[in-house]
């Protein structure tokens, strides 16, 4: 099991590590569908599963895309997302700024 980030996704909590250097350039490929005004909405929601599915199937390879499939949703798919981009150095994780007193 490689270390990274714990993501619950349905009622399965999975350990999702940086992505590898190919699964990463599938994930970079299919980034540009989910930010695209040209692409269809199952574009999208194809592109955001395609990319959860790379990320988890690295320490769960025998996970069937459905499995993945059937837990997202649109109250949890951004986060998860957020998370594999943020594990893998594809997105910054916001700061929060802190007023002092």
């Amino acid at each position: 099991m490689i270390e990274g980030v714990k993501v619950k996704i349905g009622e399965q909590e999975y350990e999702i590590p940086a992505l590898n250097f190919p699964r990463l350039k599938k994930v970079m490929a299919l980034q540009t569908k989910l930010v695209g005004e040209t692409g269809e909405k199952s574009d999208q929601v194809d592109a955001m599963t395609e990319i959860i599915f790379i990320a988890v199937q690295r320490n769960y390879p025998d996970i069937k895309r459905e499995e993945i499939e059937d837990s997202l949703d649109m109250l949890n798919v951004n986060g998860i997302l957020d998370e594999i981009l943020f594990v893998s150095g594809l997105k910054k994780r916001p700061t929060l700024e802190v007023e002092q007193i």
